[in-house]
């Protein structure tokens, strides 16, 4: 978590009228940290600025692709807890694809920066490399709640933000 708070200047306050949360998870032998800074924007919304996170997964075989998952990841988690919205009928989802779906915009994609922990310097072939698949995805959620928290002063218990964006509302 260190390298994340790190990576997105905890330490030091961040620019007037922004806020920053941070959230921790582990998976698939990972453990991923995640700060988001949001800022107000209107009378009742917020505007994610950047995104840190931070992942070890022992070995990151391919950096690249590692942080291009992490992005993607930062990407889905945000149309999840802004807009994503899943509702049942007899044990079946309602709503089949995302095409009805409010997505980010790419005016609305925040500056998304990823560390990614050294590897140790001789790896051993007893321990597991950790996967990277979706850890972009479940700290973004508790780490935008915890900003918003302290930029409203209001905790949120329920996601999305905005259940009833649809597409084209923006």
């Amino acid at each position: 978590m260190r390298s994340a708070a790190n990576g997105a200047g905890w330490s030091s306050p961040p620019p007037a009228g922004n806020v920053r949360g941070i959230a921790i998870g582990a998976a698939f032998n990972s453990i991923v940290a995640q700060v988001v800074e949001i800022a107000k924007s209107g009378r009742t919304g917020f505007k994610v600025k950047k995104v840190t996170v931070a992942i070890d997964c022992y070995l990151a075989v391919n950096p690249g692709s590692v942080e291009a998952q992490i992005i993607g990841g930062v990407v889905h988690a945000m149309n999840a807890t802004l807009y994503g919205r899943q509702t049942f009928a007899k044990g079946a989802a309602k709503v089949k694809n995302f095409s009805s779906s409010r997505m980010i915009r790419i005016s609305e994609m925040p500056t998304v920066k990823v560390l990614i922990m050294p590897p140790p310097a001789a790896a051993e072939r007893s321990v597991a490399i950790g996967g990277v698949g979706e850890l972009g995805v479940p700290t973004f959620a508790p780490a935008l709640v915890n900003a918003y928290f302290r930029l409203s002063g209001r905790r949120v218990r329920a996601l999305p933000f905005y259940p009833n964006a649809k597409m084209g509302d923006g």
